[in-house]
């Protein structure tokens, strides 16, 4: 009895099941066997570490911090992680674009850095930035999240070419006249203006683009423009926009130039800041023909009378707007119900000179992408005189080989009038337009 006494409780031990509850006497026959040996494995290993390291069954689990999914991002930026495991220690990477992004723990914590330069992925739009993560076990978890990349500035002029917009009706799209987006009152390239001219500018935010069917309408998100400044500058015989990365492109305003509220010096330009005017009104749908590309988007309109001005002194029937409804029109503040465009610049009142002036628009878009516009040359004739203009009179266009350029080069930190050509808006075959939707 003493014997099945010991293997039951044995089997107890082992499987945790015996047979039916009995009382059995000592059996004094039997030595002391004492506690029964420990049988659990060990968990130092004999070493202090634990043998199931990196064998958990559990990748490492990763949350991606910054950027967050969808967001617009341009030039430098920072990406963060927390990565956490059951083992240590857990090695971190990452990809943009297939770009590789290296990634370093900060101090002790489960977070991981790094940054990536994205002006190498200017053809992409939304590339996906993976975060992936191995333990000492082999282990392995990727995450993934694809954002929007902005590198480019708004695009904008002074002097922009014409457009039609468009609207639904019958089933497709008609067009309108064709009509120029600023107004028939504002100067155009070479144009000889009074001490009072309304300078306006067109400014339409980029994004970073690729190829699409145009059969498909896409709106690429973007950040949006954010300032608009107008800058006059006296001394045609400087330039007044440079290219300073060596790519032929105008990207900056002169770095010798010194903005001001009122210039006082030669170096010095007169500075304002535009503001956005509200979109309103509408284009004007006649009869009408249609060439290049706009012969196969546009149908004829019904239009038998022009719809009125946006306001009163203006020519303008429409202050257009992009397809997402920012607005395109910016203007001299104050903008009022007699001046909806916006106000007039007096050039006697910035200290600016009679003759040739170089004006051009500096703009930028949430993100600090910056573009400039093509120089507006403009022959300023504030004593009505007739002379500073090379004989041409007030409201007259200077022929195109007497304009200065207004445009250089930065090279090796030294201005030079080594022209750079500025980024435009389309400008079509004859009736042909960019279209724009009411």
């Amino acid at each position: 009895m003493g014997r099945f006494f010991r293997t039951c409780v044995l089997s107890l031990i082992a499987c945790g099941a015996c047979g039916e509850s009995e009382d059995f006497p000592d059996n004094p026959d039997l030595p002391d066997s004492g506690p029964f040996p420990d049988t659990t494995p060990p968990t130092d290993g004999g070493d202090g570490g634990s043998p199931t390291d990196g064998m958990d069954g559990e990748p490492p689990v990763i949350t991606i911090v910054n950027p967050l999914a969808g967001d617009i991002l341009n030039g430098s930026i920072q990406i963060e992680a927390t990565v956490t495991d059951d083992s240590q220690p857990v090695t971190v990477g990452a990809t943009m674009g297939g770009l590789t992004i290296t990634m370093v723990r900060v101090g002790s914590t489960e977070t991981f850095r790094g940054t990536f330069d994205t002006a190498p992925l200017a053809g992409f739009v939304g590339p996906t930035i993976i975060v992936r993560a191995s333990d000492n076990g082999g282990l392995t978890s990727e995450v993934g999240i694809q954002v929007v990349l902005d590198n480019e500035g708004p695009i904008s002029s002074l002097d922009p070419p014409q457009v039609r917009t468009q609207r639904i009706a019958g089933g497709g799209f008609e067009c309108s006249r064709e009509f120029d987006p600023l107004g028939s009152d504002a100067p155009d390239d070479g144009q000889v203006v009074a001490q009072l001219f309304e300078l306006r500018g067109r400014v339409h935010d980029l994004s970073n683009t690729g190829t699409l069917d145009p059969q498909n309408s896409l709106v690429i998100p973007k950040a949006g423009t954010k300032t608009a400044q107008v800058y006059v500058f006296d001394d045609a015989t400087k330039p007044l926009v440079v290219d300073t990365d060596g790519d032929g492109e105008c990207d900056e305003i002169n770095p010798d130039i010194v903005p001001a509220t009122v210039p006082m010096a030669a170096n010095e330009a007169a500075v304002v800041d535009l503001v956005a005017i509200d979109p309103a009104g509408s284009g004007f749908f006649p009869s009408e023909t249609f060439g290049g590309f706009n012969s196969g988007s546009c149908t004829s309109g019904t239009d038998t009378e022009s719809p009125d001005p946006v306001c009163f002194g203006e020519s303008a029937t429409i202050v257009i707007q992009d397809l997402d409804g920012a607005p395109e029109i910016f203007g001299l503040p104050a903008v009022s119900d007699f001046n909806c465009m916006g106000f007039a610049f007096d050039a006697r009142a910035q200290n600016i000179s009679d003759g040739f002036a170089c004006v051009a628009l500096r703009v930028t878009d949430n993100l600090g992408n910056v573009r400039v516009s093509e120089p507006l040359r403009i022959c300023i004739d504030s004593n009505l005189s007739g002379g500073d203009c090379n004989g041409t009179a007030l409201g007259g266009i200077v022929a195109a080989g007497s304009r200065p350029n207004c445009t250089g080069t930065v090279t090796g930190g030294t201005v030079t009038t080594t022209a750079c050509t500025p980024r435009r808006f389309f400008s079509g075959v004859a009736n042909e337009f960019e279209l724009i939707s009411e």
